[in-house]
């Protein structure tokens, strides 16, 4: 059944995304992270998140909007300070 996304669905989108892009760069920035991003995009009025669940679990998700450029930056510019918070463990402890 495809429904609109919740803040409760991040846990299943972040593993949904570590799954899809195991080696993509903000994989690599770990879970909290994804969390952060997730929870931002969700954030945004003008941004569009959709789920597709199998029995109650989520097997697919998309995120739209009409400037993926801006809507990134606002995010980025909101919750700036968590990012780096979530980072400073992946950039002092190499994997």
């Amino acid at each position: 059944m495809i429904r609109p996304l919740t803040y409760s669905d991040i846990p299943q989108i972040i593993i949904l995304h570590k799954h899809c892009f195991p080696h993509d760069t903000l994989t690599l920035f770990g879970n909290e992270f994804l969390g952060i991003l997730y929870r931002g995009l969700l954030e945004l009025t003008d941004t569009y998140a959709f789920g597709e669940s199998y029995d109650n679990t989520l097997v697919g998700f998309i995120f739209g909007t009409g400037n993926s450029k801006t809507a990134m930056r606002r995010v980025i510019y909101k919750h700036w300070l968590e990012f780096i918070l979530a980072l400073i463990p992946k950039l002092t402890k190499p994997q």
